[in-house]
C-alpha cells in the first residue's frame, strides 16, 4: 500500500515482462473507480476499471535480476527445443537480451546450446564490424567482406583474427560493465579471461553449419 484516503487504499504492484517493468496501481475498494489523483502517481498510465496500468522500459533485464547459473540450467534442459533460428526468441521469452549470452556461456554444460550461444556472439560481432565500416547489404563490397569473414571464421589463425578479437573483447566488456551481479569465482575468471574469447572464435570452425 502506498497511500489511503477518501478514494480508498491505493495499492501498487510491480511486475516484469521482457525488458519492460510493469506497475499496476489499484483501489482496494472495487466499488470505486481510480481517479486522476491516483493516475498522477504513475506517468503515462491507462485506467482500466479500478486499476491504473503503466509500463516503462527498464535498462536492466532479467539477466541482471536472476543468477546466470539458473538460466543456463534451464537452457541446458531445453537443448532439444532450441536451434539457431529459435534461440533469440527463446531468450527474449525469458526476458534475456542476446548481449547477456556472455554471462550464460560459462555456466552451460550442454555442448549444443553452448555452441549455439558462442556462434551467435561471434556472428553479432562480425555484423558490428561490417556496420562500423558502413557496409550494408547493398554495398558493392558487402559480399566480398562477408566471404572474407566467413573464411576467417572457418579457419581462424593468429594472423587474421586481431580485429575479431577486439570486437569480442569490447562486446564482453560492455556486458560486464553494465551488469551488477555476482558470479562464482571460477565462472568469473573464465568470463573475464582469454579462454572464452578463444572458445567463441573456435565455435565457427567447429560448427560451420551454424554460420550459414
Amino acid at each position: 500500500m502506498i497511500g489511503s484516503g477518501e478514494d480508498g487504499e491505493l495499492v501498487i504492484s510491480n511486475g516484469y515482462l521482457y525488458n519492460w517493468s510493469i506497475q499496476v496501481c489499484s483501489i482496494r475498494n472495487k466499488n470505486e473507480q481510480i481517479n486522476k489523483r491516483a493516475s498522477s502517481l504513475v506517468n503515462d498510465g491507462e485506467i482500466v476499471g479500478n486499476a491504473l496500468v503503466a509500463c516503462f522500459y527498464s535498462k536492466n533485464s532479467a539477466a541482471e535480476e536472476m543468477p546466470p547459473g539458473g538460466m543456463a540450467k534451464e537452457l541446458d534442459t531445453k537443448a532439444m527445443q532450441v536451434n539457431g533460428l529459435s534461440l533469440k526468441d527463446f531468450l527474449h521469452a525469458k526476458g534475456i537480451s542476446v548481449k547477456h549470452e556472455w554471462l550464460l556461456l560459462p555456466y552451460l554444460t550442454n555442448s549444443h546450446i553452448r555452441d549455439l550461444l558462442a556462434v551467435d556472439i561471434l556472428l553479432r560481432s562480425v555484423t558490428k564490424i561490417l556496420a562500423l565500416r558502413t557496409i550494408s547489404e547493398k554495398h558493392p563490397k558487402y559480399k566480398a567482406e562477408v566471404a572474407k569473414y566467413l573464411e576467417i571464421l572457418l579457419n581462424p589463425k593468429e594472423t587474421n583474427i586481431a580485429e575479431l578479437q577486439k570486437a569480442l573483447f569490447f562486446s564482453r566488456l560492455r556486458v560486464i560493465n553494465e551488469t551488477n551481479m555476482s558470479l562464482c569465482r571460477d565462472k568469473k575468471d573464465y568470463l573475464t579471461g582469454s579462454a572464452i574469447i578463444k572458445e567463441v572464435i573456435e565455435s565457427g570452425r567447429r560448427n560451420p553449419g551454424l554460420l550459414l
